[in-house]
C-alpha cells in the first residue's frame, strides 16, 4: 500500500462517516412537504439554502431571466411556462482551482390528471433526493 493510496482511503472513511443517514431522512422528509411545483419554487429554494447554511456552505441567490432564457435559439424547451427561476448555489472552500459541482433541481411537474378529473400520479419529486444526498456529501 503507498502512501497516496492510505490517504485516499481515509478521506474516503472521513466523507463516509460524515453522512448522518437520520439527517438526510430527516430533511428529505421536510423538503418533500413543501410545494415546488415548476415555476412556483421559491419556498423550496428558501429551504435548500437554509440547509446549505447549516452544512457550513457559503450561500448566494442567482436572479434569472426565463423569459430571455426561452428567446435564446437553443433553448430547449420547458415542461412549463415561467415567471420565475430562483437558482440558489452553496460553495465551499475558496475559489479557483479544481473543482467539484454537484447539481440538482428540486422543482416537479404537476399531477397529471384522468378525463374525469382525478390525479393519475401525484407531483413527481424527481432530484429532490438526489439533492438531499449531495448536501451532506460537502
Amino acid at each position: 500500500m503507498t502512501a497516496g493510496s492510505t490517504t485516499t482511503e481515509a478521506v474516503a472513511a472521513a466523507a463516509v462517516a460524515a453522512v448522518d443517514p437520520v439527517r438526510i431522512e430527516a430533511d428529505l422528509r421536510e423538503l418533500i412537504r413543501i410545494p415546488s411545483i415548476t415555476g412556483s419554487e421559491e419556498a423550496i429554494q428558501d429551504a435548500m439554502e437554509r440547509l446549505f447554511e447549516e452544512v457550513g456552505l457559503e450561500t448566494r441567490r442567482i436572479v434569472t431571466d426565463p423569459v430571455a432564457f426561452a428567446d435564446d435559439p437553443d433553448f430547449p424547451g420547458a415542461e412549463m411556462p415561467r415567471t420565475s427561476l430562483p437558482v440558489v448555489t452553496g460553495r465551499l472552500g475558496r475559489g479557483g482551482g479544481r473543482r467539484i459541482l454537484l447539481v440538482g433541481h428540486v422543482d416537479v411537474v404537476p399531477p397529471a390528471t384522468c378525463r374525469r378529473g382525478r390525479s393519475i400520479r401525484g407531483p413527481r419529486r424527481s432530484a429532490t433526493g438526489g439533492c438531499m444526498a449531495a448536501v451532506p456529501a460537502t
